[in-house]
């Protein structure tokens, strides 16, 4: 239980963008389990304290009212006390990706409907990785046609490419300990940068970290548009407790071209 309770606070603290709301029971003296990780935040002020009256001691308000004193107006206020608070922080939250040079190129992926089959092909290859690459490709691409805003006619390419992709990983990541979905929050400088690394192996003390994309560009431009995404993900690692001696990045591109793997020098 306690190691449930750690593991859910650290992906609420990891995935929440703008606002996080922790809830404790006050009558709780001494620290536990996740709390005694925000409780040096909470000596120095730096956390929002908001106190409710306990349910018992509104219960006849509740009765009269049918409704609890904790409600949808109260918590917008709060929140926009809290979105004041923020503006006046010294770092700007972005993502990873938003870094990447990419939005400023042209970027030639597979075809004009490509985001929203390089988005399919990433969640099929995320599942992939955490089946151990033993996954039938076709009827994961049909589960999430409807999420990803396609049809089965567009994606008998994208299937052909997929299934290339996991038997090229499979060979390249056989003996390692993977990893899918890593997702990170760096401060660095003046941003706090969040994001998710798409698949980290682990070998003994040597850990490749690898991104894929659906693209036919050249190695060179995936190099330039890419590089300072894939160096914030090697100093999000390195900023993190995995014990390593080496890190390695590559790109894993996914085109009509073929699978090929890119290192990335950061």
């Amino acid at each position: 239980r306690i190691k449930e309770d750690i593991n859910l606070f650290y992906v609420a603290m990891t995935r929440a963008r703008d606002l996080i709301v922790l809830s404790i029971n006050k009558k709780h003296d001494k620290p536990r389990y996740w709390f005694k990780y925000i409780e040096p935040l909470l000596l120095d002020k730096k956390i929002k304290i908001i106190h409710f009256n306990d349910i018992n001691e509104k219960k006849s308000k509740i009765i009269k009212e049918n409704k609890c004193s904790l409600n949808s107006d109260i918590i917008l206020e709060e929140m926009k006390d809290v979105k004041k608070l923020l503006k006046n922080q010294n770092f700007t939250r972005v993502t990873a990706t938003s870094l990447s040079l990419s939005k400023n190129m042209n970027h030639n992926i597979l075809n004009v409907n490509s985001i929203n089959k390089g988005n399919l092909g990433h969640a099929v290859l995320e599942i992939a990785a955490q089946k151990q690459w033993q996954i039938n490709v076709e009827l994961q691409v049909k589960r999430l046609l409807k999420k990803h805003k396609l049809n089965i006619n567009d994606t008998s390419g994208l299937i052909k490419l997929i299934n290339e992709a996991i038997i090229y990983m499979k060979k390249e990541t056989s003996s390692n300990l993977l990893i899918s979905e890593f997702p990170f929050l760096l401060k660095k400088e003046t941003k706090l940068i969040d994001g998710i690394i798409d698949l980290i192996a682990i070998n003994k003390n040597i850990i490749n970290i690898y991104d894929y994309k659906f693209s036919n560009d050249s190695p060179k431009n995936l190099k330039l548009k890419y590089h300072q995404q894939i160096k914030i993900y090697n100093d999000a690692l390195k900023a993190s407790d995995f014990k390593f001696d080496h890190i390695n990045c590559f790109l894993i591109t996914i085109s009509e071209k073929g699978i090929n793997k890119i290192k990335v020098p950061v």
